[in-house]
């Protein structure tokens, strides 16, 4: 109890030649004459430590944790109000402002490391600090570390409420450390959401702006649970105590769309301070011709540095999580794209010392170079394909080898991008090459090949819109004769954020994936996925495929350039992450769901019970008919909505309309089909002798088919709605 007031001379806890000096406030009050500091571990060899349970701590001063020594200051609980709080400010200091109970308001201003060595430290440990606002809230070079408990980790306010002179608010999480762990008690489950850091949206000056500044340089987050697998972290728009502001999120584990892949099932690095950094990666590509145990279980990776130290082509076993040395390539740099062919031979392109594209046959054995189309290009030096990939044995039906697909970004000089068409197997050093499309494209392109259609798929990063309907972005596939279609996504571009990667192609059933990255979400990671083997055919060479966001806030901050892959049998996902985690990611692709059964599933029915044809609640329709209907298959009283009739009489004489539902979207895997008859036991069902009048919008799902029948034509008609399976 009582109050302590340190004298104006006594500044420190932590002097040289002291040693470790502890302070333990257990309850009463702290204070500190105006304008005099207090600083936990003064000098190099000294360490200075505050525990406060209880009491309060009021100062208008700086408060030093750590400054060329070490200082701790943990706090569980009392009220501390100070000015300022400063972590590890000098060379060689370390410091660690703890809080897990109690109230803590810096007016001006929380500071880290003044090094770019993360030796300072802010943690907030679990919910039961009852508030800690700020000003100013810098991570620069600094760790800011959660501990979430039951309840997450108690809310960092960043507001110019505190009373500090500054009229905005402003946090600086550039070069910052988050670090992630959880306590006893956590039960998040993946794809919660927890809110750890707040920024007032509040009025701007010439210095503090009123957001969270993150990612150039890095912001990195580290995870030290033991039972969670993965945290990623985000930046959103959210409101607290009615006014708008930034705020940090953390979410538990990568969230996915279970009806196309698994959670992450591998995650491990690759770092060899030789040689193999995937920060420079080139590409990444698996090999057909390796597996272990029905697995692929190997991915090439050509490095895209233009350290001559670390370029060239290395091999990742993706099973056993090893790595080569640098196999070939050692004189080559800016590597970029790389393909393999059925035969196990590689295939990548670069800048040096000579452009074009090299093939390197046996790589992992005695791995032979020889480069290729020396002559591209007419003779005109211009050998330096962007990208390449490989369609293997039939490039649209049109030849019967490997087919390396090669993209330009100006052949001959002329400033129109290429595509050409080589055959992998060539072993000279100027094979022949067809040219199968020039133009002016806009923007950079991204390339895949695919066996599944044999056909290669482009888009435009970034991402080019045109009317279908409204504006929809779209991507272009190409048959072996330079033909062109362009596949509409059925999404609002502005959903998407910004195309950051080559795309991939599942051979299997010819999805195509493309990673993008939203900057207002810290430029966290997104994994789609579009059905163009399936997208509906519009006219005029367009067509319209759905769109499915796969693998979102993935925490990864740089996925770069051509580091998307998918497995020959189109079982798995490669991603890598070429940022200061040097980190590949496999995740297990699942065969596409079709939409009638994640609608079955959703309402809990599996077996016999789950058929089409079955009616598990003993209505008078099957459950083909019920989702067609939007009826409930196990209500027997929700058949959904049935067809209406009306009659009247109009221009042409009497006439009766027949409006039925029918589900909106192009892939629901069903058909729909209007049928007449004027005798049910001698006559013929028909889809003719009437008219389709239009389609309205029921609701999200559905809409409303009308088609008018004459009724002053027959004696008498008959009409049914045909629901089948397509």
């Amino acid at each position: 109890g009582g109050t302590l007031t340190l004298p104006a001379d006594y500044d420190h806890f932590g002097r040289s030649g002291t040693g470790t000096f502890t302070f333990n406030q257990t309850g009463g009050t702290l204070s500190k004459p105006s304008g005099v500091q207090l600083k936990l571990g003064m000098d190099a060899d000294t360490t200075g430590i505050v525990n406060m349970s209880a009491g309060s701590f009021d100062s208008s001063a700086y408060v030093w944790v750590g400054i060329a020594g070490h200082g701790e200051f943990n706090q569980s609980g009392g009220d501390v109000r100070i000015q300022r709080l400063s972590m590890a400010d000098q060379s060689g200091g370390t410091g660690e402002y703890r809080i897990s109970g109690g109230s803590l308001v810096v007016t001006d201003a929380i500071l880290g490391s003044q090094d770019d060595v993360h030796a300072g430290k802010f943690t907030v440990s679990g919910s039961g600090a009852t508030s800690i606002e700020t000003m100013r809230f810098y991570g620069w070079s600094d760790v800011v570390r959660f501990e979430l408990d039951a309840g997450g980790t108690t809310l960092i306010k960043v507001t110019p409420d505190t009373g500090w002179t500054h009229d905005a608010a402003y946090a600086d999480l550039r070069r910052a450390v988050i670090e992630v762990d959880t306590l006893p008690g956590f039960n998040g489950m993946e794809g919660d959401v927890y809110d750890v850091l707040w920024v007032e949206d509040s009025a701007l000056t010439g210095t503090y702006d009123g957001t969270i500044r993150y990612g150039d340089p890095y912001t990195t987050l580290i995870n030290y649970s033991s039972i969670v697998t993965d945290f990623a972290w985000q930046i959103v728009s959210k409101q607290v105590d009615g006014k708008d502001g930034q705020m940090l999120q953390l979410i538990v584990g990568v969230m996915y769309d279970e009806r196309y892949v698994s959670g992450l099932q591998k995650k491990f690095y690759v770092t060899d301070n030789a040689q193999t950094y995937i920060n420079g990666s080139g590409g990444i590509a698996f090999d057909p011709t390796s597996q272990s145990g029905g697995v692929y279980d190997r991915i090439y990776l050509v490095n895209s540095t233009t350290d001559t130290n670390k370029s060239g082509l290395y091999s990742i076993d993706v099973v056993n999580e090893t790595y080569s040395g640098r196999l070939a390539l050692a004189d080559w740099i800016s590597l970029r794209s790389v393909a393999v062919d059925s035969a196990g031979a590689a295939f990548t392109s670069g800048n040096h010392p000579d452009r074009g594209v090299w093939k390197i046959a046996d790589p992992l054995g005695a791995a032979t170079e020889t480069r290729m189309l020396d002559d591209y290009g007419g003779g005109t030096g211009d050998d330096d394909p962007y990208g390449l990939c490989m369609v293997p044995q039939g490039f649209g039906g049109g030849y019967t080898s490997d087919d390396l697909v090669l993209y330009d970004s100006g052949l001959d000089f002329n400033g129109n991008d290429a595509f050409t068409v080589v055959d992998a197997a060539s072993t000279v050093s100027d094979p022949a090459f067809t040219v199968l499309h020039q133009a002016d494209e806009p923007g950079t392109l991204r390339q895949a090949g695919s066996d599944y259609d044999g056909r290669v798929y482009w888009t435009h990063s970034p991402l080019q819109t045109a009317d279908l309907g409204g504006t929809k972005p779209y991507i272009t596939r190409m048959d072996n004769a330079g033909g062109m279609e362009r596949i509409f996504l059925d999404i609002d571009p502005a959903d998407m954020g910004i195309l950051d990667d080559t795309i991939a192609v599942n051979p299997v059933d010819g999805s195509v994936w493309m990673a993008f990255y939203v900057p207002d979400e810290g430029n966290i990671r997104t994994v789609y996925r579009v059905d163009a083997a399936n997208a509906v055919d519009q006219g005029g060479g367009n067509y319209l495929a759905s769109i499915a966001r796969v693998i979102y806030n993935v925490g990864f901050n740089n996925i770069g350039n051509y580091c998307i892959a998918i497995s020959p049998d189109g079982k798995q996902l490669a991603l890598v992450n070429p940022n200061d985690d040097d980190m590949m990611a496999i995740f297990d692709i699942h065969p596409e769901i079709l939409p009638y059964d994640e609608w079955v599933a959703g309402y809990g029915l599996t077996g016999i019970d789950a058929e089409m044809g079955s009616n598990p609640d003993g209505d008078k329709l099957d459950n083909l008919s019920e989702y067609a209907l939007g009826g409930d298959p196990t209500d027997p009283f929700d058949v959904g909505m049935t067809p209406v009739q009306s009659f009247y009489s109009d221009v042409g004489g009497d006439w009766m309309d027949y409006v039925y539902p029918k589900r909106s979207s192009p892939n629901s895997g069903i058909s729909y089909t209007m049928e007449v008859n004027d005798d049910l036991i001698y006559g013929t069902w028909t889809n003719a002798n009437y008219q389709l009048m239009g389609t309205g919008i029921i609701d999200a799902e559905f809409n409303a088919v009308t088609n008018r029948i004459p009724t002053d034509v027959e004696d008498k008609q008959f009409i049914r709605l045909v629901i089948e399976e397509l």
